[in-house]
């Protein structure tokens, strides 16, 4: 029973990610219109927040600009990276059966990759 859910939801999975991405892609110009027009921690500081980067970020994406994409802010394909090899690996149980692991489990690792991505925001505001 437990794997037959899997497979239904590793099936539901990709068609609601499609039908997001079209949904976003299409309307694109009404989500710009409800996003705020400037950052307050920029025009108050001066300095660029965790979030500055994230629109122009995702709109890289629709466009497939990956490079773009990081170039603005890291954070939206790294997340979108790991929502492909989580799916990766539920996929690989709901079919196969196999537990494979393709996201990193080790706490260092993390430990690691959150100090340096924050590194990253810190000196972005003096590079």
């Amino acid at each position: 029973m437990k794997n037959k859910k899997l497979k239904i939801i590793a099936v539901i999975l990709p068609i609601l990610a499609v039908t997001g991405f079209l949904v976003l892609k299409l309307n694109i110009d009404f989500f710009l219109s409800l996003l705020p027009k400037f950052c307050v921690f920029y025009i108050t500081t001066g300095y660029q927040c965790f979030a500055c980067g994230n629109t122009r970020s995702v709109l890289s994406i629709l466009r497939g600009d990956i490079i773009s994409a990081i170039k603005f802010n890291p954070a939206i394909p790294i997340i979108l990276a790991l929502l492909i090899m989580l799916y990766i690996e539920l996929f690989a149980l709901a079919f196969f059966d196999k537990k494979i692991k393709v996201v990193p489990r080790n706490t260092v690792f993390w430990i690691i990759f959150a100090v340096v991505l924050f590194l990253y925001y810190i000196l972005r505001n003096f590079v």
